[in-house]
């Protein structure tokens, strides 16, 4: 963690066992205000049962999810959402028989008519929202290259267009944490570099990220720190340059010592 960033996200002693198989064992790592963490790791690591422990879709057996300074780590999954706490899938979540534009607003936070009172209650107060999100959703689609695909089908699309959907709808959820789960999975080398430009815009923007992904060369361009789990626990972290020369690294990864 950089000398004065404060920790957005701070995960302390976490641990999920399955069957008696420890998934994530005794985790504990953070991630700061604006910045791009990789996780990574071999197969069979725990990094997505960590994402999951840290979205709220796993409970974890015992530790604590801390975000913007509170402590989530009983919330449900739509709370931490409605937090800023957002994520992907490594197969894309998409409503594959809505529009493009329908699954954007879908992800547009504390709409007014939510609940039966508030749709009674405030009609005219719903119908502003309303247009304001559409116009939010139209500008999104155009930021993200979506637009000429507006009232196409999400299931019609690219597996590059869907992760490009996805990031979509993070931006429309306000995130001010994207957990993002092999975001390159399926993406064709066409749309690869859109993706990386589309992620380091939403930084700037003020969203940070946890991004697991394989593929090093995406996590060399795009993350200035990286963290390393093994077997469910954390090896090490640094930058990309400082951790391919960490020996325990090495060992995971290749199943030798160096």
């Amino acid at each position: 963690m950089s000398v004065g960033a404060r920790p957005l996200l701070d995960v302390v002693q976490v641990h999920k066992s399955f069957g008696g198989v420890e998934a994530v064992a005794d985790c504990s790592f953070n991630v700061v205000e604006g910045e791009i963490c990789g996780l990574i790791g071999p197969n069979g690591a725990g990094k997505s049962t960590a994402v999951g422990l840290i979205g709220g879709a796993l409970r974890g057996d015992r530790g604590q999810v801390w975000f913007a300074q509170e402590d989530v780590t009983r919330w449900p999954a739509h709370r931490r959402a409605r937090a800023g706490l957002l994520r992907t899938f490594q197969l894309s979540q998409e409503w594959p028989n809505l529009t493009v534009i329908e699954n954007v607003l879908l992800a547009a936070p504390e709409q007014v008519g939510e609940t039966l009172w508030s749709a009674l209650s405030a009609r005219r107060r719903m119908r502003r929202q309303e247009q304001e999100n559409w116009g939010r959703a139209e500008h999104l689609l155009a930021v993200f290259g979506l637009a000429p695909l507006r009232d196409q089908l999400a299931w019609t699309l690219s597996g590059g267009q869907k992760r490009l959907l996805e990031l979509a709808r993070i931006a429309m959820g306000r995130a001010k944490l994207a957990l993002l789960d092999e975001p390159m999975a399926g993406v064709s080398p066409a749309l690869r570099a859109s993706i990386i430009s589309q992620i380091r815009d939403m930084q700037a923007s003020g969203i940070s990220f946890l991004l697991v992904e394989h593929d090093l060369g995406v996590v060399g361009e795009l993350c200035s720190r990286v963290i390393v789990m093994a077997t469910g626990r954390v090896l090490t972290e640094g930058t990309l340059d400082e951790i391919r020369q960490h020996p325990e690294v090495a060992a995971a990864y290749l199943g030798v010592s160096r």
